[in-house]
Parts: structure tokens; C-alpha cells; sequence
């Protein structure tokens, strides 16, 4: 199923109806501030065996999670550290990405063995209010082919995913946009994974100083 959505006025109904599409384990694609994304239930295995599925997504790359509030955050991780809550405090909602140590119980297919989960508040009307209705965290990735190019219109998602998730939210033709800046709070000093939206120079600003994250390590690339 294919529905047209209105940035400016997403219909309430239409969100609680994709909202309820998830919870009942279905898989949805759906624009956000950067590209297309693909999501579904982060708890429950069938879904995210299905999302690596039809994305090829090789097994060793975990998948990330968005949520609405930080207090889903106590589903999934077993550590909130202080230097995340000062960076959440700052920047969610918004285009930051946190590693965080996982509960034993999470899903290996979300943390593939690592023991952390990437997790994120976004900073988009559709997509934080879809969650809300949601009420649960959602595991979403970049909707394309693992590897392949992003999928900026329609038309590509359609040929790419039309058979094989249960409803697409037509968003139309997307601009791309720098995607989320990534940090890995489980590491002393913390790493920057990926810098993205927010620079590295904000993260040290809000951090305080420059000899509290290593940047070991920076790339552009989309979860």
C-alpha cells in the first residue's frame, strides 16, 4: 500500500493507523530528514530478520534504533551514562546517534554481538509523532539495497520495495541531507564514529574540552 503524506499537515489518523501496522509487526518506509527510511519493531525477531532480509543487509551490521522518548532508552540499554545525557540534553531531538551498552536481552540481530545499540530522538514531525503512536522503540535504516545507492524518489522505492513491505508513506522526491553525527558513549573518552550534522567542534564545545573525545574515525555514510 502506498499513501501520499502532507509534511506541513500529516493526517493523525493516517500516523496511528501506520503506527498500528508496526506494532502488529508489519515493516513501513517512511520519509525522514534524510532519506527514506525502513522500520520496524525493534523487539521482535521476525521484523528485523525480515528488514535484513530484503535490504541484503550483511549480518554483521547492526541495525539502529529511533525512539520518542528517552524513557523507552531503559528498554534497551543497560547503561545511560552522564556524558549521554549531557549530549542528549543538547542535541535530541535531533541528528545525533549514541552507542550505548545493550540489556542481554536485545536482540543479537540489533546488536550483532557487539553488546551496544545505536539509538536516536529524531528531530522530524512525521517521523517523531509516528513514533509516539508507536510507543515502542523502531528499528530504522536507510531504505535501499545494502551497499547500494540511496533512494531519493519514489519511483526508486517503488520498483526497489513495493512487494515487499506492508505500507509506503509517499513523501515524494527527497533533497539529501547530511546524515546524523555518531558517537560511542561506551568508550572512555567517548569516539566519534561518523561526523555528520553536528561537527565534531560542537560535541568538544558541549564536552568542554578537546581531549574528551578521540576522534578516531569519520565518515559519511547513512545507518
Amino acid at each position: 500500500m502506498i499513501i501520499k503524506i502532507d509534511y506541513e499537515n500529516p493526517r493523525k489518523d493516517l500516523l496511528k493507523e501506520v503506527a498500528n501496522i508496526i506494532k502488529c509487526g508489519g515493516l513501513v518506509i517512511f520519509p525522514t530528514e534524510t532519506l527514506y527510511g525502513l522500520g520496524g519493531k525493534a523487539c521482535e525477531e521476525s521484523v528485523l530478520k525480515r528488514i535484513y532480509s530484503i535490504k541484503e543487509r550483511p549480518p554483521d551490521k547492526p541495525l539502529p534504533v529511533m525512539t520518542s522518548e528517552i524513557s523507552q532508552i531503559s528498554e534497551l540499554v543497560s547503561d545511560f551514562p552522564s556524558i549521554a545525557r549531557l549530549l542528549a540534553s543538547a542535541y535530541w531531538p535531533g541528528p545525533l546517534t549514541m552507542i550505548m551498552k545493550s540489556k542481554p536481552h536485545v536482540s543479537k540481530l540489533l546488536t550483532c554481538g557487539t553488546n551496544t545499540v545505536g539509538i536516536r530522538i529524531p528531530d522530524y514531525r512525521i517521523v517523531l509523532d509516528l513514533l509516539k503512536y508507536t510507543g515502542e522503540p523502531v528499528a530504522v535504516t536507510s531504505a535501499n539495497l545494502s551497499g547500494e545507492k540511496d533512494l531519493l524518489t519514489m519511483d526508486e522505492i517503488i520498483t526497489t520495495f513495493k512487494d515487499k513491505v506492508d505500507i509506503i508513506l509517499d513523501g515524494g522526491t527527497l533533497k539529501y541531507a547530511i546524515p546524523s553525527t555518531v558517537v560511542d558513549v561506551t568508550k572512555s573518552p567517548p569516539v566519534i564514529l561518523r561526523e555528520g550534522k553536528i561537527s565534531s567542534e560542537e560535541i568538544f564545545k558541549i564536552l568542554k574540552s578537546e581531549k574528551a573525545i578521540h576522534l578516531s574515525r569519520i565518515k559519511r555514510c547513512n545507518l
